[in-house]
């Protein structure tokens, strides 16, 4: 799997036993693929993440406000209705709206290191 995106990823240890990992995603071309990628990256740095760690993600999926982010739900017919399907499958993907922008932040078991 090779897509065009770009990701990055900072440890920020909150105590000697627990560590935020924060990450920025671009997605310049709304692929699947890159979301595939995304989440593989995810799965990577869980298997290396200390118990009771938490993942924060930011950044540009390029998928068009096609999720409606208050039920979770992907607006059917849209055009990047798939890609926003592959993003929802990252369970616990959630999304937080500040002023200035919004961050996914992941809940669920499958992203948060126990």
């Amino acid at each position: 799997m090779c897509s065009d995106f770009e990701a990055v990823w900072v440890k920020v240890s909150i105590s000697s036993r627990k560590h935020a990992y924060v990450g920025a995603f671009y997605n310049p071309d709304s692929s699947c693929e890159a979301l595939d990628e995304l989440d593989s990256s995810l799965s990577k740095l869980l298997k290396k993440s200390v118990k009771n760690s938490v993942i924060y993600l930011g950044g540009d999926f390029n998928l068009g406000g096609d999720i409606c982010w208050e039920t979770n739900t992907v607006i059917r017919g849209r055009r990047y209705a798939t890609a926003c399907d592959k993003l929802l499958e990252m369970q616990g993907c959630a999304q937080r709206v500040y002023e200035w922008g919004f961050q996914l932040y992941f809940t669920d078991e499958k992203y948060v290191a126990r």
